[in-house]
């Protein structure tokens, strides 16, 4: 009999069972971005709030902008967010 495939991490964040990252910040909807460490409901309602108001993050320093994320948790967030989209710019 064949042996068993070996799993292959999509990404070693760190954190296991979180396949798929890092993820863009910039298409995560609230329900995903609620499943990362540190970040619960209200926060990923927070963060894409001001992601639609923005018109997009154009760096992940932005979230140091909303309510409860600070240096430490984002540095936490750092191997499981990236900024993919282009923001589309707009007054900052």
């Amino acid at each position: 009999a064949p042996s068993p495939p070996t799993p292959t991490a999509v990404v070693d964040a760190g954190e296991p069972g979180f396949p798929g990252l890092p993820m863009d910040l910039n298409t995560a909807d609230p329900e995903a971005l609620a499943t990362l460490p540190g970040i619960g409901p209200v926060t990923a309602r927070m963060i894409v709030e001001r992601r639609d108001r923005l018109g997009g993050f154009a760096s992940l320093e932005e979230l140091k902008e909303i309510r409860w994320i600070n240096d430490s948790k984002l540095a936490g967030l750092r191997t499981l967010l990236a900024v993919k989209g282009a923001a589309a710019g707009g007054d900052r």
